[in-house]
């Protein structure tokens, strides 16, 4: 997801990982996706400074089925799943760490790519409602 709410969907080959090389994103739809962008600031336009973007994404269970691997979806109460929220940016070449693009994620991966779910962080999902915080 990009600052003007698109996806890149180009393949993309990852080469230095320790599972091998092997081609990573190939363009897919993810059925029932939802998603917002709100920029703080101006886009496409490097003569200012910006404040930042925030992107809100609503994925439905039903559009997990592909990638699902033989889990339950949607899970059922006490499952771990891993999950991995990264972003990848273009940059000029003298402030990016590789081939003109910073990345970050929630965890640390080592090799530069994204596309290693045996490192993504888990999550334990609980079915359980959550109260509503006090007002």
């Amino acid at each position: 997801m990009a600052g003007p709410n698109v996806f890149d969907d180009g393949p993309k080959s990852y080469l230095e990982n320790d599972r091998g090389g092997r081609l990573g994103f190939i363009p897919w739809n993810f059925s029932g996706l939802r998603s917002a962008v709100r920029l703080d600031g101006t886009l496409n336009d490097s003569t200012d400074v910006d404040q930042g973007w925030t992107v809100e994404i609503a994925l439905p269970w039903s559009g997990f089925g592909i990638v699902g691997e033989g889990r339950s979806v949607p899970p059922e109460d006490g499952d771990t799943w891993r999950i991995d929220a990264s972003r990848f940016q273009r940059m000029p070449p003298e402030r990016a760490h590789r081939g003109g693009t910073a990345g970050w994620a929630w965890n640390r991966h080592g090799p530069w790519d994204s596309h290693m779910p045996h490192v993504f962080p888990h999550i334990d999902l609980d079915l359980h409602e959550v109260p509503a915080a006090p007002p």
